[in-house]
């Protein structure tokens, strides 16, 4: 059985203004990379060790990737895949979150369109691809592309681990993404916006099926950050 640690990239600077953040490549904040150390930290503290390390070809997730590798013993180096992407929002890259949510569904507010219910997560992707259907080139993507695209990337990393022996696997990725896969899967998170910053979400495959364990797991981060004080003492 392989086993998967999914984690969603290091607070930044596009979290922090509220804008739509897919394909648009922000920076980490200083504390969105102090989140990616104290998560390495954590792991460490934990005795976790990985075979593979993966990360989405965006600089948010591979920044977190390389500052969590740091702080582990023996790790391996970390290889960047396109197919770990967060989903792409077209022209809506970089817009306010709020603008974004006005002209797409009609709501004033993203987070309580989210958080009563009356759109997914799914239904917004959706949407967004419908708004951008006469883009040329081409580059939203519906929910089921977004899904599909996670879930072959996915199983080509754990079947990699399977030929390589790679029992545990490290893969930094996208909040939106990661949380339509994960309900796709079986395991959604009704009412979530995103995945927290730094989070574990544990996955196992065995001939050719994933199963779900701890999803937005935070205990990791807060160990290492407990760590990191208790060092600087």
């Amino acid at each position: 059985m392989i086993e998967i640690d999914l984690v969603r990239h290091g607070r930044t600077v596009f979290n922090e203004e509220r804008r739509v953040q897919g394909v648009a490549d922000s920076e980490l904040t200083p504390n969105g990379r102090a989140q990616a150390a104290a998560l390495g930290r954590g792991l460490q503290v934990a005795g976790k060790t990985y075979g593979q390390i993966y990360s989405s070809d965006l600089k948010r997730a591979y920044d977190t990737a390389t500052l969590t590798a740091a702080e582990l013993t023996d790790a391996p180096s970390v290889r960047q895949d396109p197919g770990l992407r967060e989903e792409n929002y077209g022209r809506f890259e970089s817009w306010p979150v709020d603008d974004y949510a006005r002209t797409v569904l009609g709501v004033p507010n993203f987070k309580a369109a989210i958080a009563t219910g009356r759109y997914t997560l799914e239904s917004i992707a959706d949407k967004t691809f419908a708004t951008n259907a006469g883009e040329d080139p081409a580059v939203t993507e519906s929910a089921a592309m977004v899904v599909a695209r996670i879930d072959a990337t996915l199983r080509r990393i754990a079947q990699r681990a399977e030929h390589t022996n790679a029992m545990r696997t490290l893969v930094v990725a996208h909040g939106t993404a990661l949380l339509m896969w994960l309900a796709f899967a079986g395991k959604g998170e009704p009412g979530a916006e995103s995945l927290k910053n730094c989070s574990v979400t544990n996955i196992y495959y065995d001939q050719g099926v994933f199963t779900i364990g701890d999803v937005n797991d935070t205990t990791f981060l807060e160990s290492g950050i407990a760590a990191g004080r208790k060092a600087d003492k």
